[in-house]
């Protein structure tokens, strides 16, 4: 009986996993490098505003379709697919009908009002993408993640490459509305033709009540952290000036843009097994363990990375303008950590469908905004409002283990063992990099060769869950 990490099956549903993610972010992020050399600020700015009402639109909008027919892909999965697709139709012309209503009063709101024309065309990108196929989420159950990865990857780089073909030819802020346009167009095309099931979207009202009640907490969710990630810039910009707030946005951007890509791809992997699991507590109970010891090394991992390179990234990514004081670090540090280690949590609520306890947890991150508020009043420095946020972050962190115990008692003693432990070696680090304001390179790389130490504990604690949860699942005969 192998109960030991087979790397080869793992190291492709991981890639696979892996690849939609990436591509999709280093697709955006540079097209955004080469409109900014081929466009004039000002037409840059409109196509950056279009892509910024899309994306703000789609999030407040969110009902975590693709999660629901990954959860719900039992005996019914089919009529819970074609619910799904059923409210996403419903989705898009929710987004796409406002914004073509409000196309006048949106583009003088950003200082163009002659340019209305562009806000209408931009309103239909949301109606296409709500023909998307979720069939090929449905199949992530049995870890296929070739068809979503291909749709994601060749549509992606396909938007990309019109900007390259047809940037010389149109450069002004209409070609992010063809390279939107066409890569909407290729991903909606290819998961129809990757997905190995027919495309419904009449179902019965039972299933479409069940999906409105995993998803409608995900839309509180969506328009709670939307509010809550552009407050604490609000905040700067009112409380300390706009040149604060340059400064601010971009240190914080550098050191929490990654989490997101990593989230998606451990995420990924994450839900289906996870989804796997249902049905015996036991294994939940192993999966989730492993997810939980596999988040704290991925998070104490990262946000030692951050505390040990920030400060002079920074300045080398930007200019010797974005300096990061060492209480930033300390703080971001902190910050980076709590954000990433709560990705098991998350996964573990999405999977078992309590929606609505996750939009709690994730909502209680918005205290942390009211604290940097008071702060920032009697200590008018950013550093306050970066410790509110800090502040926010530990309560999160606390509401999110009580609402993971509540969902599966028996994770009690594993989560506070986790937490205890993480906790404790992301705080000394803290207090490390606290104690060095100005480190040479010597002292960077001991502090990294300290860092291994707890990196070795959960890497093993990771494994052991990891041989558990397999042992698990082979006394059940079933594939992990």
């Amino acid at each position: 009986m192998k109960l030991g990490f087979e790397i080869g099956p793992w190291t492709r549903r991981l890639s696979l996993a892996a690849a939609a993610p990436l591509v999709g972010f280093s697709s955006r992020f540079f097209r955004t490098i080469l409109l900014s050399h081929f466009l004039a600020p000002a037409e840059l700015g409109i196509a950056i505003a279009i892509a910024v009402v899309i994306t703000t639109s789609e999030m407040i909008s969110e009902v975590g379709l693709n999660h629901v027919v990954l959860v719900r892909s039992g005996p019914e999965a089919r009529e819970f697919l074609a619910a799904a697709h059923g409210l996403q139709l419903l989705r898009g012309l929710v987004i796409s009908i406002p914004l073509a209503s409000f196309c006048v009063p949106l583009s003088a709101m950003f200082g163009v009002p002659q340019f209305w024309k562009s806000f209408l065309l931009a309103a239909f990108i949301p109606l296409i993408r709500s023909l998307y196929h979720l069939g090929v989420y449905q199949i992530q159950r049995d870890y296929e993640y070739r068809p979503q990865a291909l749709s994601v990857c060749v549509s992606s780089i396909a938007g990309f490459a019109i900007v390259i073909l047809a940037v010389s030819w149109v450069p002004d802020h209409r070609i992010i509305l063809i390279s939107l346009a066409v890569e909407a167009f290729l991903l909606v095309v290819l998961s129809h033709l990757l997905s190995p099931f027919d495309y419904e979207w009449r179902a019965p009202p039972r299933f479409i009540r069940e999906v409105l009640k995993y998803g409608l907490p995900l839309t509180a969710n969506g328009i709670a952290l939307a509010l809550i990630s552009q407050a604490d810039r609000l905040l700067v910009a009112g409380k300390l000036g706009v040149e604060s707030l340059a400064v601010y946005a971009v240190v914080v951007g550098l050191a929490q843009t990654p989490i997101s890509p990593m989230f998606e791809i451990f995420g990924t992997l994450g839900m289906s097994m996870m989804v796997r699991s249902q049905g015996t507590p036991e294994r939940q109970l192993a999966s989730f363990t492993w997810l939980l010891w596999l988040f704290s090394l991925l998070a104490f991992a990262y946000a030692a990375a951050v505390g040990l390179t920030l400060d002079f990234l920074a300045p080398l990514i930007y200019g010797s303008h974005y300096s990061v004081p060492p209480s930033w670090r300390v703080l971001i540090t902190g910050i980076v950590f709590l954000s990433t280690y709560r990705g098991a949590h998350t996964i573990l609520l999405l999977s078992l469908g309590e929606t609505a306890k996750l939009a709690f947890a994730n909502a209680t991150v918005g205290l942390g905004v009211v604290a940097g508020a008071l702060l920032v009043v009697t200590h008018p420095a950013p550093e306050s409002i970066l410790a509110g946020r800090l502040f926010g972050d530990i309560i999160s962190i606390a509401v999110f283990h009580w609402v993971a115990f509540t969902s599966l008692r028996s994770s009690g003693r594993i989560i506070l063992q986790c937490m205890v432990f993480s906790l404790a070696s992301v705080s000394l680090f803290g207090f490390m990099i606290w104690s060095a304001p100005s480190p040479t390179w010597t002292t960077r790389m001991l502090f990294s060769a300290t860092c291994l130490l707890p990196m070795s504990v959960l890497l093993w604690r990771a494994y052991a869950s990891w041989r558990t949860r397999q042992r698990s699942f082979l006394a059940g005969a079933l594939a992990p």
